[in-house]
């Protein structure tokens, strides 16, 4: 009875680490990978953790993440954007300046 309740409280102990790992992830971990955004036919951005990325219908350039905003330029061109972002679950948003949202789908 002893040994069953160890294990249990073991694998409850291993379940819980998990969970808080997987919880603490960093947005510049999160971030990576590809996201569809659906409004906008043919749009997709892949996020690499080197700190480039890629987007299907508007080049590719490098990004910084730094708390809740993302900063990237494009090869092309000299401007540097600055967007607020959130992801939950597997969706990301990101939102301008003036307010409007622009939201990818995980792929």
């Amino acid at each position: 009875m002893r040994k069953t309740v160890l294990r249990a409280c073991a694998l409850c102990l291993v379940v819980i680490m998990l969970f808080s790992l997987i919880a603490c992830a960093s947005p510049e971990s999160s971030i990576l990978g590809t996201w569809i955004c659906e409004r906008y036919e043919g749009e997709e951005w892949t996020f690499f953790d080197d700190g480039t990325f890629a987007a299907r219908l508007e080049g590719s350039g490098d990004y910084s993440i730094q708390d809740n905003k993302i900063k990237y330029n494009f090869n092309h061109s000299s401007g540097t954007y600055l967007r607020d972002f959130e992801i939950k679950g597997n969706e990301l948003t990101f939102t301008d300046n003036r307010g409007s949202t622009r939201t990818f789908t995980k792929k």
